[in-house]
């Protein structure tokens, strides 16, 4: 005796999941007023914001860009590639509320580091070819 299920996995489906994927990743997301409004409460936990870049500034030793959502705006330090202004973004982070910049202190994100892929050099491409 065997059992099979009476749902068939088609179409109908397919778009529950995906529905059910964009509700659960737009709501894991962190407003940038909550953040701004009790940074004591966020200092060294990860955040995940989402919003507009509205300015991007690379100095000798460090990068970031100012992200804005409808609450709100915040500094993003990065190691990462400096986005394009106008763009819109996830970031994943770290809140630091006294980050140091030029005997400053401020509120910041530290964007978490995008690990890039391994690519193969020219020299062992050139070997095989």
């Amino acid at each position: 005796m065997s059992i099979t299920p009476s749902f068939k996995f088609g179409t109908l489906g397919f778009a529950s999941i995906i529905f059910s994927l964009m509700i659960l990743s737009s709501s894991c997301t962190t407003s940038i007023k909550t953040i701004n409004k009790k940074p004591e409460k966020f200092d060294g936990k990860k955040v995940r914001i989402s919003g507009d870049v509205i300015s991007s500034l690379r100095l000798i030793d460090i990068m970031c860009f100012t992200i804005k959502d409808k609450t709100g705006k915040i500094c993003v330090v990065t190691k990462n590639y400096l986005p394009i202004q106008g763009g819109h973004l996830y970031v994943h982070g770290i809140v630091k509320r006294n980050y140091q910049y030029d005997g400053r202190s401020m509120l910041v994100i530290k964007e978490k580091k995008i690990k890039e892929k391994k690519t193969r050099s020219w020299k062992n491409t050139k070997n095989k070819l």
